[in-house]
């Protein structure tokens, strides 16, 4: 078994692969001749001295970028789980759950806290605070929104003529 400082250990080294930048067009001349029917994507490969797999990962962004590949060479990702509050844990039928029985059942949220702990989930009322007034900073530009309609389909009262008492006869 040859040691660290054997002359045998030292003449061996490991050549690692080197990166080489692809410009755009040479890319996209790849990429071509990998969609030709019929062609098989591991000689296309090994023409070019590419990897494979390298060049599956270019297909996949083709298809999924449309006929400009190089444009969209960003981190592909799937968007983030939709949330109604930001940084919220719970989801839009608990949020609404809790606003109904708050504004419409007229429920205080010290007596929601106590029946959701009854039920085996632990609320305490400062997060369904938290919970209500992140609701209501989400739902203020509808609210400025009806407001606006509403207000705007009103009469101007402050023009109007009130009738006196002797119009009546």
């Amino acid at each position: 078994m040859p040691m660290y400082g054997d002359t045998f250990a030292r003449r061996y080294s490991v050549v690692a692969d080197t990166r080489r930048p692809w410009s755009g067009d040479e890319k996209q001349a790849i990429i071509a001749d990998a969609l030709q029917p019929g062609v098989n994507v591991s000689a296309v490969a090994r023409r070019h001295g590419i990897k494979p797999n390298l060049l599956v990962r270019w297909r996949k962004l083709v298809a999924s970028c449309g006929s400009a590949p190089l444009i969209c060479e960003a981190i592909a990702q799937p968007p983030a789980p939709f949330h109604a509050t930001p940084r919220g844990f719970a989801g839009p039928g608990l949020l609404a759950m809790i606003l109904f029985e708050k504004f419409g059942q007229h429920q205080p949220l010290n007596r929601q806290s106590e029946r959701y702990a009854r039920e085996g989930v632990e609320l305490s009322v400062s997060t369904l605070a938290d919970q209500v007034g992140s609701c209501m900073a989400a739902l203020q530009p509808l609210q400025a929104l009806i407001e606006a309609h509403v207000l705007s389909t009103m009469p101007d009262l402050s023009t109007a003529v009130r009738p006196s008492a002797h119009d009546e006869d």
